[in-house]
C-alpha cells in the first residue's frame, strides 16, 4: 500500500520532471540558435532536431498546465489544505507560487501579448524559471 508521504514525494518528482521538460525548451532554442548555420539541413539529426523543437513548442503550454495541476495535487497530499507554517511548507508555498505565476505569465504572453512579445517578457519568463529551479532545490533540501 502506498502511503501519503510516498505519494507526495512521487508527485514532487513529477513536478520536477515537468520543470526539466519545460526548461528544455530554452536549451533547445539556444542550441539551435547557436548552431543553425553549421548544421547540415539534409542530415537526419537536423530533421530530428526540428521535429523535437516542433513537439516542444506544441507541448510547452500543456506541460505548464499539467505542472499547475500537479502542484495543487502535491500541495493537497502534503498539507491536506491545512495551511501551516514550517520551513518545508513555506518553501513549498514560495516554489508553487513562483511556478503558477510563471505559467500565468506564459498564458498572458501567448494569448494576450501574442507575437512579437516584448523583449522584457522573455527575460522575466526565463528569470522566473531560474528562480523556480533555485526554489525547488531549496524546497527539496529542507
Amino acid at each position: 500500500m502506498i502511503d501519503r508521504s510516498d505519494l507526495g514525494e512521487f508527485t514532487g518528482f513529477l513536478i520536477i520532471a515537468l520543470f526539466v521538460l519545460l526548461g528544455f525548451r530554452y536549451g533547445l532554442k539556444a542550441y539551435f540558435k547557436a548552431n543553425a548555420k553549421k548544421l547540415d539541413k539534409t542530415s537526419t539529426f537536423y530533421k530530428y532536431l526540428v521535429k523535437v523543437m516542433a513537439w516542444n513548442k506544441t507541448l510547452h503550454p500543456f506541460l505548464g498546465f499539467a505542472a499547475v495541476a500537479l502542484i495543487l495535487t502535491h500541495s493537497y497530499i502534503q498539507t491536506g489544505w491545512n495551511f501551516f507554517i514550517d520551513n518545508e511548507t513555506v518553501t513549498g508555498y514560495i516554489t508553487g507560487g513562483l511556478f503558477v505565476s510563471n505559467v500565468i505569465g506564459g498564458v498572458v504572453g501567448d494569448k494576450i501579448m501574442k507575437q512579437p512579445r516584448p523583449k522584457w517578457w522573455i527575460i522575466v519568463h526565463r528569470t522566473m524559471t531560474v528562480l523556480i529551479g533555485i526554489s525547488i532545490l531549496i524546497h527539496i533540501n529542507q
